[in-house]
């Protein structure tokens, strides 16, 4: 299995350089008022992911966005990976091929090198190419940027060198699968009660063209905690057969993220102090609720989960 200290010490040095570029360039040749503005609304903007509700996932939330859910994401997809492979007996292809369907941040991604890097020495995967999807370009690009950085970070680790071939054995891809390729179909938390209609439709879409071998579909907890299944293209019984509920996922990574919560202290104080008092207090995610102040961690919240394998 792979050092999950190292691999902890590598994300959270490329989430926080990533931001941290990322902020810096968002907040350059802006006021102060208009800056802590920003970071309010995107706070506010993410805070209603708790209750299912869509953010605008515009170019300010992205960075606290990726400070936040994303290792949450890439633990959620490794465990799950991991813990398809080992309980439905199922080998890793040669070659691999992942749509995945509202990738974000690319969390999906990151999980899958992971599980993949575990097996390497039993399993050897040649080759892994990824279709990203998604609407928000800004969440896409900075995902990339993260994965850019993770890679090279992870290069430079000894301990780590399993994760590195996996990572250079990946690449970004627009095509369709080829005959060589088994396909997966990923849609870890893209649905929500707003785009449930039009997911729902993409999914079947892709379904159809790549007939994948395993499929994916996460979501909020919804009130009827259905959403999950009501978009899964797979709940065809003749075709695919359901094996994980999130329950019997067991997190790998199980602490705290305390440089990345450093970070987010930064911003905080970046963004107060330079305020007038009166600014500042209508500013409540960012002061009274102390979003930036709360510990980052590994661990996701509660999540409806359903994972799929082609029966034959």
């Amino acid at each position: 299995m792979i050092q999950l200290a190292a691999v902890t010490r590598c994300l959270s040095q490329a989430i926080v350089d990533v931001a941290g570029r990322e902020f810096n360039h968002l907040r350059n040749e802006m006021c102060d008022v208009d800056v802590a503005r920003s970071v309010e609304g995107a706070l506010q903007s993410l805070k209603g992911l708790a209750s299912g509700k869509m953010p605008a996932y515009n170019e300010w939330d992205a960075p606290f966005y990726l400070t936040w859910h994303h290792p949450k994401h890439v633990n959620l997809a490794y465990s799950m990976i991991a813990a398809t492979l080992k309980n439905t007996e199922r080998k890793l292809p040669k070659n691999l091929y992942l749509l995945d369907f509202g990738c974000g941040t690319l969390a999906t991604q990151f999980g899958l090198a992971l599980a993949i890097a575990d097996l390497r020495d039993e399993q050897p995967v040649k080759s892994v190419r990824v279709r990203p999807i998604d609407a928000s370009e800004p969440m896409r690009s900075l995902g990339k940027k993260a994965w850019d950085r993770f890679g090279e970070l992870v290069g430079e680790s000894a301990e780590l060198a399993a994760l590195s071939d996996t990572i250079n054995s990946t690449t970004f891809t627009d095509d369709s699968p080829t005959s060589g390729e088994e396909c997966w179909l990923s849609a870890m938390h893209v649905v929500y009660q707003a785009n449930k209609g039009d997911v729902t439709k993409s999914l079947a879409l892709h379904e159809s063209e790549t007939r994948p071998r395993v499929g994916f579909i996460t979501s909020h907890v919804d009130d009827d905690t259905t959403l999950a299944q009501t978009v899964s293209p797979f709940e065809d019984e003749r075709v695919y057969s359901r094996h994980l509920s999130l329950k019997r996922v067991n997190p790998i990574f199980i602490d705290d993220l305390p440089e990345i919560t450093k970070w987010r202290w930064q911003v905080k104080e970046c963004v107060l102090n330079p305020l007038p008092a009166e600014v500042a207090s209508n500013l409540p995610l960012i002061t009274d609720k102390g979003y930036l102040d709360r510990p980052v961690s590994w661990k996701w919240p509660s999540a409806a989960c359903r994972v799929y394998t082609r029966i034959g």
